[in-house]
């Protein structure tokens, strides 16, 4: 009873919008309560500035998990851009000037988002730290333009509404509160829309998150654009504090700067980059009378500290005393102010385009370094219908399904949708053509809630546009409210809507199941292929099962191709049964008439097979 007001103010504190209203009036009473002085004016501009920088990594290493060391070139991507722009290009507006450095660096992202869209981890942070080692010599070594190592002087002062904003003054100050609001509000609703879902399961799974039809390539480039329009905002002002922009400003010492401020902040959180920028900020301040390289070595031992014994930063350590003291609670969902909606009558998008009638798969080989795992495997599925495929392990069975949705290419023979063949098409072209799958193992995304992995499904049919979602448009809020409420009625279809709230990597393993299948049929696939469904449950919770794979079906429903090793679900759910056996097709009719074959039993029973012989013989009189 006590708890309805503070969950209120809980709830409306979780608003973007409510947190930059506060967070702007602290701004303000500090900036006013600095009183004039220059110095302590730079030293908070720089601090907002750092906050901006530490913002649009924060995006890219906090929330979709990629080890991107570029953010340094990105931020003077920016800062060249403005300068040369405003003192090259006629005379256009400062503000024009900066919009365009803006542009230059989300393009200078997106350009570096397209060569390295399937490099993770290492590989991915040693590009980009290429791309950023790179751009330092161009910087250095282009004098005609860039002023060489000697850098560019003449930059051009801020200047709005007929007026020069000098640096180290009240206005420049309040000039980049406004540009750190609109950071904060652009990286919290983009994290909160689709885009967020998105870059949430590719961190988590990228070939699963494509097997919903989402296109990693597509949703990292914006990121990474949007990461590099941020830095670029930062660096154009900052060029504009310094009034000098050298190629030095912009080097490994600001990377090691930039990602200390992340991750001592909290990597994936609000909060964790201004924790960050705070810390940093006075970590500057009391080594400014070290040497450069000493300096760096420094902030290097400081990463490396916390890199080893604070992994989850500040906000990370507060959050989980914070759970250990507070009184036990129902577990919260990852976004407590996304509360599931009561079922509605939305109707679940339909997939544009005709509609198949059956997927087949015809003589194919897949051959891994020289072993077939399939040979000659030919096994259709039709609409309506439900196909069981059984076989011992080892059988071939997964990369059966694997082959059918675009994750291995078979070295000879098709996959076919309809009339339309899948050979070398990617996962996500194979889910958009109409086919979904699970797995043998649930590839849900457990930092996400329940009704998020289910919404994940539904992103392919948003009507809003990536940058309409990064703003929380009127047509993103729309989708929204669409999805979830579908969401909600698919839950419930499933048996899991009890559970929507809860984050999904702590419900249980059956519900986990459920949940994955719910995500497919977010997708309204034309055909649904299950690994290994009824893993790890129950006869009650199979008997569900195969209540619900009966429904999916019925009425010329999607077709349904079924791996299992439960003959009670084979027999309850499917029409017929395809055995492999060694990667080919060993027998194949209906369910009866296949489970009662002697080879069968012989093969893939193993030590029942005797059992299941005189059952037969007493079934055939």
């Amino acid at each position: 009873m006590s708890t309805a007001t503070p969950a209120w103010w809980r709830v409306r504190l979780r608003s973007p919008v409510i947190r930059m209203g506060l967070g702007a009036i602290v701004f303000v009473l500090v900036g006013l309560s600095l009183n004039g002085n220059p110095y302590y004016l730079g030293l908070y501009t720089v601090g907002v500035l750092t906050y901006i920088l530490a913002v649009s990594l924060n995006l890219l290493l906090g929330y979709a998990g990629l080890f991107a060391l570029a953010q340094q070139a990105l931020y003077g991507v920016g800062a060249y851009a403005i300068v040369i722009v405003g003192t090259r290009v006629g005379s256009l507006p400062w503000i024009v000037c900066l919009l365009v450095a803006v542009a230059v660096a989300a393009i200078a992202g997106l350009l570096l988002a397209l060569p390295t869209a399937r490099l993770r981890g290492d590989y991915l942070a040693l590009a980009t730290l290429a791309f950023a080692v790179g751009f330092q010599q161009l910087v250095s070594n282009w004098i005609s333009v860039t002023g060489g190592s000697s850098g560019l002087v003449d930059v051009p002062t801020a200047h709005l509404f007929g007026h020069d904003i000098e640096p180290q003054t009240n206005a420049f100050l309040w000039l980049v509160g406004v540009a750190a609001a609109i950071a904060f509000l652009w990286s919290s609703y983009l994290v909160r829309s689709r885009i967020g879902r998105c870059l949430h399961a590719l961190r988590d799974s990228t070939l699963a998150t494509e097997s919903v039809g989402v296109n990693p390539t597509v949703i990292r480039g914006f990121a990474f654009a949007v990461s590099g329009a941020l830095a670029g905002l930062a660096g154009g002002l900052f060029a504009a504090y310094q009034l000098v922009v050298v190629p030095t400003q912009y080097g490994f010492s600001l990377l090691v700067l930039i990602i200390l401020a992340v991750l001592i902040g909290g990597m994936g959180t609000d909060g964790g980059p201004l924790v960050g920028a705070v810390f940093v900020t006075v970590l500057q301040r009391f080594t400014t009378s070290l040497q450069p390289a000493t300096a760096t070595v420094v902030y290097a031992a400081i990463l490396l500290v916390v890199m080893l014994s604070f992994r989850g930063g500040a906000l990370g350590v507060t959050q989980s005393l914070w759970q250990r003291l507070r009184p036990r609670e129902p577990a919260p969902a990852t976004r407590p102010d996304r509360r599931p909606p009561e079922p509605s009558s939305h109707a679940t998008p339909r997939p544009d385009g005709p509609v198949v009638d059956r997927l087949a798969m015809s003589d194919v080989d897949v051959v891994f370094g020289g072993v077939h795992a399939l040979t000659g495997v030919s096994l259709s599925v039709r609409r309506g219908e439900v196909v069981g495929l059984i076989g011992p392990n080892g059988a071939g069975k997964t990369t059966a399904v694997n082959a059918m949705t675009g994750v291995v290419r078979p070295v000879r023979g098709d996959v076919e949708i309809g009339d339309s063949s899948i050979r070398g098409r990617r996962p996500y072209r194979v889910s958009r053509m109409g086919v979904g799958r699970t797995y043998q193992h649930p590839q849900l995304s457990p930092g996400l809630s329940v009704l998020e992995n289910v919404m994940l499904g539904f992103d392919r049919w948003a009507r809003a546009t990536l940058v309409e979602a990064s703003v929380h448009s009127p047509r993103s809020r729309d989708d929204e409210r669409r999805f979830r409420a579908a969401s909600v009625q698919l839950l419930a279809r499933v048996g899991a809507a009890e559970f929507a709230d809860r984050l999904a990597g702590a419900v249980p393993y059956a519900v986990q199941r459920k949940v994955e299948l719910a995500r497919v049929l977010a997708g309204r696939p034309a055909f649904v292929l299950l690994d290994e469904p009824a893993a790890g449950l129950n006869d009650a919770e199979r008997q569900e099962l195969g209540e619900v794979i009966s429904s999916i079906a019925a009425d010329d429903g999607p077709g349904v191709l079924v791996i299992e090793h439960n003959m009670d679900l084979v027999r309850q759910a499917c029409a017929r049964v395809v055995v492999l056996v060694n990667g080919s097709v060993l027998l194949s009719g209906p369910t009866d008439h296949v489970l009662r074959d002697p080879r069968v039993a012989e093969v893939y029973l193993g030590a029942h097979a005797e059992v299941v012989r005189e059952e037969a013989e007493v079934a055939n009189g």
